[in-house]
């Protein structure tokens, strides 16, 4: 008798989102949509005494013109910084859950080689 059971499929989608649309009632624009074919890397930190979480996320294959916006969107000395933001979800095809929402607070670009690459620090209130 053989077992009838199968790996289950993984499940992974991250957008980012743009942060320059101030109207609330207009859907935010998304400026990546990946899946579970994308070649990501993240990893997040929770406490449990109010601090904000964090998330190190890496991502490769975007568009220059995105990694550009996202690399130099937010800057602290800007009397109105743009926000952008990071929402990711991630588990199984039938069990997947939030695992972070949080905004985009440093992103450094990697064009070392053909593929080019960010790596997102992120943070959420």
């Amino acid at each position: 008798m053989a077992n009838k059971w199968s790996i289950p499929k993984r499940y992974l989608r991250i957008q980012l989102f743009d942060g320059r649309q101030t109207d609330n009632l207009k859907p935010r624009k998304v400026l990546l949509f990946a899946d579970e074919n994308a070649c990501v890397t993240f990893s997040t930190t929770t406490s449990n005494y109010g601090l904000a979480s964090q998330a190190n996320v890496t991502i490769v294959g975007l568009k220059p013109e995105t990694m550009a916006y996202l690399s130099t969107s937010y800057r602290q000395y800007e009397k109105h910084p743009i926000f952008n933001e990071i929402r990711i979800e991630a588990g199984y095809d039938n069990k997947h859950g939030l695992i972070y929402d949080g905004t985009i607070v440093e992103g450094m670009p990697n064009l070392n080689s053909a593929n080019f690459s960010i790596s997102l620090k992120c943070i959420s209130l």
